[in-house]
C-alpha cells in the first residue's frame, strides 16, 4: 500500500513539474503591432519620460497655488533682558517681534496671519505659462523616444520577415530536390544548404534584436506572425513636409524651447514692476495667551524695485541671447528635418517605382528577388515615416 502511495506521489510530482515547465516554455506569437506595444510598455527611457511628465504636471499645480493666499500661525517664547525697546526680525512671519524696554524674563506671543498677492506685474501668470510649456517640452521629448522605438521595431520586424521568407523558399527547394521534383548538382545542393544555415542564423540574430528592443528575456520562445506585404502608397512631398511641421516632435521641441526662452525673458522684464500684497493678522501677547493683550491689524504693502546694482539688465541681455540661440536651433532643426524627408522620400519613390514595375501587387507568390525588393521598399517606407514623425498609414 505504501509503495503504491509513493509511486502515485512520484507520478503526481512528475506531472506537476512537467506541466510547470511547459507553462514556462509556452510559445508566444508576435505580430508587428504586438511587438510595438510590448516595446513601448517596457522601455526604460520611455518610463523615465513618463515620470518627467508627471513631475512637470506637479509643477503646474504648484504654480497655480501662487494665486491662493498664504496662512501662517506662529507661537513664540522669548527670554530677554533689554534696557531699551528691541525689534527682532522673524523669518517665519512678515511682522517683526517687538520686545519692550525694561527687564522681563519671559515673553509669550501667538499670531495668525493671512497674506494675499493683489498685483505682481504678471509674474504669477507668466510663471503658470512657463510650467505649461515646460510640460509640452517633456511630452515632445517622450514622443521623440517613442518614435525611435516604433521605428526600431518596424525595421527589425521587417528584417525578420525577410530572412524567414527567404528561408522558407530555400527549404522548399531542398524538399523539391529530395522528392525528385527538381534536379540540382551536389555542389549546388551544398550551397543551398549552406545558404539555409546562414539565413537561419541571420533570422535568429534579428529575433534576438527584437527581443532586446521589447525588453524580453533572450531565451523566450516566440514565433513571428505575419507576411511581407509591399507598402505601395502614393505620397506627396509637400504633404509629408506639412505633416512633419505639424507632428514632428523634434520640430515641436525646438519651437517649445523658443517659447520657453521668450517667456523667461518676459518674466525677467516683469521684475521691474511693483508687487502689492494685502495682509491681516491677529496677535496675542502676555503670560496667558488667547486671554490678555490682543492686537490685530490689516496691512497693504507695496514693494517697488528701483535699482538692484544692474543685475536685472544683465539677466535681460542673457535672456535675449538665449532667444537668438533658440531661433537658430529651430532653423537648424527645420533644415535637418527637410533634408531627412527629402532623402527618405527620394529613396521610397525609387523602390516604389521598382515595385510597380515588378507588379508585386498582382503576384500571389514571391521569389527571392521579390522578397529582396519588398524588404527594401518597406524599409524605405519606415524611414520616411520616421523622418515625418507620424504614421503615414493614417493619412
Amino acid at each position: 500500500m505504501k509503495k503504491n502511495v509513493c509511486i502515485f506521489a512520484l507520478m503526481a510530482c512528475i506531472c506537476f513539474f512537467s506541466s510547470l515547465v511547459q507553462s514556462q516554455m509556452v510559445e508566444e506569437i508576435l505580430t508587428e503591432d504586438v511587438s510595438i506595444q510590448r516595446a513601448l510598455s517596457s522601455n526604460i527611457e520611455l518610463l523615465e519620460a513618463a515620470q518627467d511628465i508627471d513631475f512637470a504636471s506637479q509643477k503646474i499645480v504648484e504654480s497655480k497655488v501662487l494665486y491662493f493666499p498664504n496662512f501662517d500661525f506662529n507661537l513664540n517664547c522669548s527670554h530677554f533682558n533689554s534696557s531699551f525697546l528691541t525689534l527682532v526680525s522673524d523669518s517665519m512671519s512678515q511682522a517683526p517681534i517687538l520686545l519692550p524696554d525694561g527687564k522681563q524674563d519671559l515673553r509669550y506671543s501667538a499670531r495668525i496671519s493671512v497674506w494675499q498677492n493683489i498685483y505682481t506685474g504678471g509674474r504669477i501668470k507668466t510663471a503658470n505659462k512657463l510650467t505649461k510649456i515646460n510640460k509640452e517640452k517633456t511630452e515632445n521629448e517622450r514622443d521623440i523616444i517613442k518614435n525611435k522605438i516604433i521605428n526600431d521595431v518596424k525595421l527589425i520586424f521587417n528584417e525578420c520577415l525577410y530572412y524567414r521568407e527567404l528561408l522558407e523558399i530555400d527549404i522548399a527547394k531542398l524538399r523539391s530536390v529530395e522528392l525528385g521534383r527538381m534536379q540540382l548538382s551536389s555542389e549546388n545542393i551544398k550551397k543551398l544548404r549552406r545558404k539555409c544555415i546562414e539565413e537561419q542564423l541571420s533570422f535568429e540574430k534579428e529575433l534576438l534584436n527584437l527581443l532586446a528592443v521589447m525588453g524580453k528575456d533572450i531565451n523566450s520562445i516566440v514565433r513571428i506572425s505575419g507576411k511581407a506585404i509591399p507598402k505601395i502608397k502614393q505620397l506627396d512631398f509637400d504633404k509629408c513636409l506639412f505633416l512633419a511641421y505639424q507632428f514632428k516632435p523634434e520640430l515641436k521641441s525646438s519651437q517649445t524651447q523658443e517659447k520657453l526662452d521668450s517667456l523667461s525673458l518676459n518674466l525677467l522684464s516683469l521684475q521691474k514692476f511693483p508687487k502689492i500684497t494685502l495682509g491681516a493678522a491677529q496677535e496675542w501677547l502676555g503670560a496667558r495667551l488667547f486671554k490678555d493683550d490682543m492686537n490685530w491689524y490689516i496691512s497693504l504693502n507695496a514693494n517697488i524695485p528701483i535699482f538692484d546694482g544692474g543685475s536685472l539688465f544683465t539677466k535681460i541681455k542673457q535672456g535675449r541671447i538665449k532667444i537668438r540661440q533658440s531661433v537658430l536651433a529651430r532653423s537648424k532643426a527645420e533644415r535637418e528635418v527637410r533634408l531627412s524627408i527629402s532623402k527618405s522620400f527620394l529613396e521610397y519613390n525609387f523602390w516604389r517605382k521598382r515595385a510597380i514595375d515588378a507588379k508585386l501587387l498582382e503576384k500571389k507568390h514571391y521569389d527571392e528577388d521579390d522578397i529582396e525588393l519588398i524588404r527594401n521598399l518597406n524599409r524605405s517606407y519606415c524611414n520616411l515615416e520616421f523622418a515625418v514623425g507620424v504614421d503615414l498609414d493614417s493619412y
